[in-house]
Formats: structure tokens, sequence, C-alpha cells
């Protein structure tokens, strides 16, 4: 029983920790799940076809998007950027998801710091319509915020837990060769009383 608690006391923080980095990991791949790439994005047939362009730069701390919807003659429909501020537990993104009722994909630009400043682009009738993310489905605004939690909150907190468990393992190492240390001094002079 001695050993098992020992045992017990010696693996379960680090198998904590470890169920936090596939909990993290189960979670980003979640979120991403119904999130595809907007560069690329193709709305429409033959005439009323439009295709999206996503060209994205990070300058420091600031990710940049640009966007332009173009028509088959290369002719532009919508041009328009998006910075995110990543700094300070933001982030954001420009994806290709379901943020409304009709059966196309939107092109979504979200961020966390950019909230209000956030659109996604509505195909109607061939035409590219810019929308605030206000307006979007609750199901969509939902997925922006787990989003965030999983890609930029979570990850974090393996790493600030890992303080914590370094501490601990500190801790019981120093208490288990303070043990050894005492139980090596005590065995000699037991040994030595005796006739």
């Amino acid at each position: 029983m001695k050993r098992f608690l020992k045992w017990f006391f010696l693996l379960a923080p680090l198998l904590c920790w470890f169920g936090l980095i596939g909990y993290c990991i189960v979670g980003k791949s979640r979120a991403n799940k119904g999130m595809g790439e907007a560069d690329g994005l193709v709305w429409g047939s033959g005439e009323s076809k439009v295709t999206v362009r996503v060209v994205s730069n990070l300058q420091g701390e600031i990710r940049k998007h640009s966007i332009t919807a173009t028509k088959p003659n290369h002719a532009a429909l919508l041009e328009t950027e998006f910075s995110v501020d990543e700094d300070m537990w933001g982030g954001g993104f420009v994806k290709a998801m379901q943020a409304d009722q009709d059966p196309e994909l939107e092109v979504v630009a979200w961020g966390h710091h950019e909230f209000k400043e956030s659109f996604f682009l509505d195909y109607v009738d061939g035409d590219v319509l810019k929308r605030p993310f206000n307006e979007a489905s609750p199901e969509a605004r939902e997925k922006a915020r787990y989003w965030h939690e999983t890609n930029v909150m979570n990850p974090k907190v393996p790493l600030f837990a890992f303080f914590p468990l370094a501490a601990y393992y500190t801790l019981a190492a120093m208490i288990l060769l303070i043990l050894r240390f005492v139980r090596r001094r005590r065995i000699p002079s037991s040994s030595s009383s005796t006739p």
C-alpha cells in the first residue's frame, strides 16, 4: 500500500497535466471543424462565379488579411482588409464557415479584440455583401467564441500548470532526499548501539 501511494503521488499530477494537453488538442480540433480556408472559396458558376482570395501577413503582433472577391474576368467585386491584434490573448481568423441560414459558406473575418469591426461576406444573387458579424447566426457567434477559447486561451493552461507541476516535483524530490538522508543516518547509529 505504501508503494502504491508513493507512485500515485508521483504520477497523478503528471497524468493530470498530460490530460490537460489532450483536452486542449481535442477542443482545438472540435473548434476548427466546419471551418475551411477562405482563400480559394468559389461562389456561383458561369458568369456569376465569384472567387475569394485572402492574403495574410504578420507584422509584429498584428496579422493583416487582404480579402478580394473577383469575377471570372478578374474584376474585383469587393476588396477589404481586416487586421487582428494577437497581443494580450487576442486572436482571430478569416475562414470559410456557415454564418447565416443559406446553404453557401460565408467568409468570416473575426477578431477577439476587433469584435466590433468583425464582419462576414455573403454571396447573394451574384453579388458579395459585407455584413457586420453581429448579424451572423447565434451558432456562428458561439463558434467564434469557442474558437478563441480553444485556439488562444486553452493552450496557455498547460503552460501555466507546468510551473506548479515543476514546483511540486522539486518539493517531492527534496522531501525524498531528506527522508533518504535521515534513514541512512539512523541505520548506522542503531547498528553501533547493538553489542
